[in-house]
């Protein structure tokens, strides 16, 4: 159990006394509510932006095809979608080799300014469809943009994801798995590689993040930080190390030097969900509460069922005074925190 986390109890005990119960639903890891793993994808009918010529996602067969469902209407989503349709650009001749059909639809119905903004702030030079009655998004439940589905030559779903740092990593792997080139055992041992015996430094540099992480949960944040430190100076790789670093300063209010430690931390470790986390309360203290909530929230469909998420988003929640979603968030963290202090005895 994450000692850190269980700290927080009574916290949240008190916060569930002010807030009616609601009941909570489990995250789910698919982001399209109305379709499922095995279905053929609904039929859709797309407009093409550059010559209006129509596009039916029925009709989608004869090779794989991966479609990804985009919007700008908020500023979060449009940074997000500026970033997705940058990474798929990137993965534009792997698209190519494997003989992948590409279709980046823009599913929001936004106004032609607005997409042209986000194709060239992406540099995104693949065609852009067009579902202007959001006929997609009603279709196949679409809560959260940008999302991924995966379809096989059949035109059935295979896989789908909604964005996260390792989105691209992830999307390759499906691919392979879907052409049969990898095992899903191979991609999640590439995506999750074996750590090999560690230094000495390495070593050192451990000891002294969990003397940081001990000087932490005793509330002794200056003597946590020199522990953190002590870590980097003996290995500056340690993700963790800067992870942590940057969730103190957050803590210290000092939000700058906390962006620049989990910058670090996590172009190391992208798979880091407590620097994902920490970094998403330093966007909403920096003023950017809606960005910070759509990163928690993206978070969610593969972290269900960790209760720092949970608890994050209802602290925001309560800053956006939409206090029936933060008493949804406060009692699902209180309750995966109860299971665990059960187990665990």
């Amino acid at each position: 159990m994450n000692v850190r986390i269980f700290c927080k109890i009574l916290s949240l005990t008190i916060l569930l006394s002010l807030y009616t119960f609601l009941s909570s639903g489990v995250a789910e890891s698919f982001p399209f509510r109305t379709l499922s793993v095995g279905e053929p994808i609904p039929d859709v009918t797309l407009v093409k932006a550059a010559d209006n010529s129509k596009l039916s996602l029925h009709e989608l067969k004869g090779a794989p095809a991966v479609l990804v469902f985009w919007g700008g209407d908020l500023a979060a989503k449009k940074k997000r979608s500026i970033t997705a349709l940058a990474e798929l650009q990137a993965l534009l001749p792997f698209f190519t080799e494997k003989n992948v059909a590409l279709k980046a639809i823009n599913a929001q119905g936004d106004t032609d300014a607005t997409i042209a903004e986000i194709v060239q702030a992406s540099g995104f030079t693949a065609p852009i469809y067009l579902d202007s009655a959001q006929q997609a998004y009603g279709a196949l439940g679409i809560f959260i943009m940008p999302s991924v589905l995966i379809l096989d030559k059949n035109g059935i779903t295979v896989a789908g994801m909604g964005y996260s740092k390792d989105m691209t990593a992830t999307l390759k792997g499906e691919i392979e798995i879907l052409l049969g080139e990898k095992s899903r055992a191979q991609v999640e041992a590439e995506l999750s590689p074996v750590m090999v015996d560690k230094s000495p430094e390495e070593k050192e540099g451990n000891r002294r993040l969990g003397m940081g992480h001990a000087m932490a949960l005793k509330g002794q944040l200056e003597a946590a930080e020199r522990e953190y430190q002590a870590a980097l100076a003996s290995n500056p790789q340690l993700a963790e190390a800067h992870v942590e670093l940057g969730c103190l300063y957050y803590q210290l209010g000092k939000i700058a030097e906390a962006q620049k430690s989990l910058d670090t931390g996590l172009g190391i470790d992208s798979s880091s969900l407590r620097g994902e986390i920490c970094a998403a309360q330093v966007t909403a203290a920096q003023g950017d509460v809606d960005t910070a909530l759509d990163d928690l929230k993206a978070m969610l469909f593969r972290n269900g069922r960790n209760a720092e998420l949970h608890y994050v988003l209802g602290t925001l929640y309560e800053k956006k005074e939409n206090h029936s979603l933060a008493a949804k968030e406060f009692r699902k963290s209180y309750e995966l925190l109860s299971r665990s202090a059960n187990f665990e005895e």
